[in-house]
């Protein structure tokens, strides 16, 4: 079975112990994980939850995937934390509520990002939490699923290839690569399949090209709000116009001027971007 399949079989647990009852207030107006819950990060371990909260156990008559359930802070509210059956990290928090909640708890959160008819999502990209609410008849499930959320600091304080991409150079060899970050070189000679290499934060992906066996191009495709990001862990870029070309473009260079980092300017209503780590000789960004 899909492992988050798995990871998605919650069976009810004890409820919390006495307390007030829970209000949509307490879901925000962002989706967040209410009370205790939000201490809980996207790569944590069983132990580490366990660590986190004493008093987490098994959840009783429960099976499948590994669940914990953990005391809620209200008198009429559950607990579960999920983990996937395959890799010991957390797949989901569960808080059970009363259906009376529901429509309120919408209301605070707004449009869904994604309205599927049965199931629509609310992402919360600054907290790193994607949500979604289950009926369960005379209850329902208001799940997050935690991820790493995309911020400044993974761009670092100066201009210059990120994350694995600071870990290798042009020039390299395609072992040389491999070597340096398993995963990072993609298929040898560009045949067969190749899995996008995945830093972290959600929706971020890392590639790079070859020729002749050297590497000879770096990239980075992101959602469009990590463009807002970069300018705010770098400084504003340089505006300028894609050669021969009318595209605006958007450029910062290392302090060294040794290389050259850009990207178009993002149309209205972009979702990703798609942004360039090139010596200044290949550069596509003419700058007045």
């Amino acid at each position: 079975m899909n492992r988050v399949v798995l990871a998605a079989i919650f069976l009810v647990a004890c409820k919390g112990k006495s307390g007030p009852d829970i209000t949509a207030a307490a879901f925000g107006g962002r989706p967040v994980p209410p009370g205790r819950l939000a201490k809980i990060k996207p790569t944590m371990t069983q132990a580490e939850v366990k660590a986190l909260y004493p008093d987490a156990r098994p959840t009783p008559n429960h099976s499948g995937s590994p669940s914990l359930t953990i005391d809620s802070d209200f008198g009429n509210a559950e607990y579960t934390v999920g983990f996937y059956g395959d890799v010991d990290r957390v797949a989901g928090i569960n808080v059970e509520v009363s259906k009376d909640l529901v429509e309120d708890i919408k209301k605070g959160w707004g449009k869904p990002n994604d309205d599927f008819a049965h199931d629509p999502r609310w992402r919360n990209d600054e907290d790193g939490y994607e949500a979604s609410i289950w009926d369960m008849h005379r209850e329902a499930r208001v799940r997050f699923e935690p991820f790493i959320a995309l911020t400044p600091e993974f761009f670092g304080k100066t201009p210059g290839p990120v994350a694995q991409l600071a870990k290798v150079k042009f020039g390299m060899s395609w072992d040389a690569v491999k070597a340096a970050v398993p995963g990072l070189e993609g298929p040898k000679g560009g045949n067969g399949s190749f899995t996008p290499f995945a830093p972290g934060p959600k929706g971020v992906t890392l590639d790079v090209h070859f020729s002749e066996d050297k590497l000879d191009s770096m990239s980075m495709s992101m959602p469009v709000r990590g463009v807002a990001l970069m300018a705010k862990a770098w400084g504003p870029p340089k505006l300028g116009k894609e050669k021969n070309g009318t595209s605006e473009m958007q450029c910062w260079d290392t302090p060294d001027k040794s290389l050259r980092i850009e990207l178009p300017t993002p149309l209205p209503g972009a979702e990703t971007s798609n942004v360039q780590f090139v010596t200044p000789d290949h550069s596509f960004c003419g700058l007045p």
